[in-house]
């Protein structure tokens, strides 16, 4: 640690506005089980096939493009009623 450190000040003015954002359910245990069936689900259906993960082509997307492949039927039913819609 530096020895002529200094905290740093004026960090928040009078009017400044702070948020505070909570994410998730805490500890596992308090995770849905239906929410933990459809990540376990999608995994092995991922998984199934898993070399075209690592090889892509047209047909079937690559480990880079797989944030594109659309949630599987089974696991969106699973995860719907748990969806927050934005407003």
């Amino acid at each position: 640690m530096n020895q002529n450190a200094v905290w740093p000040t004026g960090l928040r003015s009078v009017n400044a506005v702070e948020i505070e954002f909570v994410a998730g359910y805490g500890n596992a245990v308090d995770v849905p089980d239906a929410i933990k069936q459809g990540i376990l689900l999608w995994i092995k259906l991922l998984f199934a096939d898993k070399s075209k993960l690592f090889e892509s082509d047209e047909s079937t997307p690559g480990l880079a493009e797989i944030n594109r492949v659309p949630i599987p039927p089974v696991v969106k039913a699973l995860w719907e009623p748990y969806h927050i819609v934005k407003i």
